[in-house]
């Protein structure tokens, strides 16, 4: 299990989920209990119950002069308690401790979005403990962030098994040298997506017929695309990148042992913040450039997208349901977004 603590005034709020990680699928259930102790017995009699309420909340702001977006996709609320909260005291050098535990569930929606966080925006999911007091003026109040990860399953649509093949040409010029000759690139890869934790297997070609050095690198570029209002912005983060052996000059090089590892990103995704000129979109592609060792040619770039989703292709099954083992999977990741 993971554990929240807030300690203040002598008293611990604290939130403990079942689970050993911080993530939870999206239609899954989070339990776990809150625990509040405390030695001031005099605060403990203006409490009146417990509140639990769990949360998941996207926010967009663009930064350019323009108001903050707010759109709560997870809100429920365990009200308050009082008849339901199991009370205990102990000793603990010679201080009488009040202990006071209360179980909590909470089922989430089933097409929420991945947590993540940008610049721009984050999509992120709490659950929030606070102890009202008579005044309605919670004195203590103690939060457990978790992360939600978003279920696309890569057996839903025969496009996602499909190859992807990419091919360039480019002259290679310098200023001293002008033209040096020409460069193709070939580049496939497996299928279109690929799950996290995958890993793709390169099939690199590079015919160098320029009179100069050259070597690829293949980057995971991460863009976000927010849309509000008619203004967009976006965010591009590179996730990772391999850089391949350098080409000699009239040389041809076939690489097949390069491997890409997918790593623990928010899935592909169009999030609609609640109207149709408001949307989040996360999108994934590969870059790839040759670049000489000189550095005074022109980049040869080229491009292409991916998806990426959380359930991976199921070997000779077309079954597009979610299954125990693939739920289970979900405990190896660690998705960073919140606090």
């Amino acid at each position: 299990m993971f554990v929240f603590r807030l300690h203040t005034m002598g008293t611990t709020v604290e939130i403990r989920f079942n689970k050993d990680t911080k993530s939870y699928w999206a239609g899954e259930m989070v339990t776990g209990k809150v625990i509040v102790e405390s030695d001031d017995e005099k605060c403990l009699r203006l409490i009146k119950g417990l509140r639990v309420r769990c949360k998941g909340t996207a926010t967009v702001d663009l930064k350019f002069g323009g108001s903050e977006t707010v759109v709560n996709f997870v809100d429920e609320d365990a009200k308050l308690f009082t008849d339901k909260l199991v009370k205990t005291s102990s000793m603990k050098n010679d201080v009488k401790i009040i202990h006071y535990e209360y179980p909590f569930q909470f089922q989430l929606h089933k097409d929420l979005p991945s947590s993540f966080k940008t610049p721009y925006g984050k999509m992120e999911y709490l659950l929030k403990a606070s102890l009202p007091s008579g005044a309605s003026i919670s004195y203590f109040e103690g939060r457990g962030y978790f992360n939600v990860v978003a279920v696309l399953d890569l057996n839903t649509k025969k496009a996602y098994r499909q190859p992807v093949e990419l091919k360039l040409e480019a002259t290679m010029t310098t200023l001293l040298l002008g033209d040096s000759g020409v460069v193709n690139f070939f580049l496939s890869i497996p299928h279109k997506a690929y799950a996290i934790g995958d890993n793709i297997q390169l099939h690199q070609e590079i015919d160098n017929k320029s009179k100069q050095h050259v070597k690829a690198s293949i980057s995971l570029i991460q863009k976000i695309t927010y849309q509000i209002m008619g203004s967009v912005r976006l965010d591009k983060e590179n996730k990772m990148k391999i850089v391949g052996k350098e080409v000699a000059p009239m040389t041809k090089d076939i690489c097949t042992d390069q491997i890409f590892d997918i790593p623990e990103v928010p899935i592909s995704s169009e999030i609609r913040l609640k109207a149709e000129n408001k949307t989040i979109k996360i999108a994934y592609f590969l870059k790839y450039e040759i670049v000489s060792r000189s550095g005074w040619t022109k980049k040869l770039k080229g491009y292409i997208p991916i998806i990426i989703g959380s359930i991976g292709f199921k070997q000779n099954n077309n079954n597009v349901n979610v299954s125990a083992e693939s739920l289970q999977s979900l405990d190896s990741l660690s998705i960073k977004s919140s606090p």
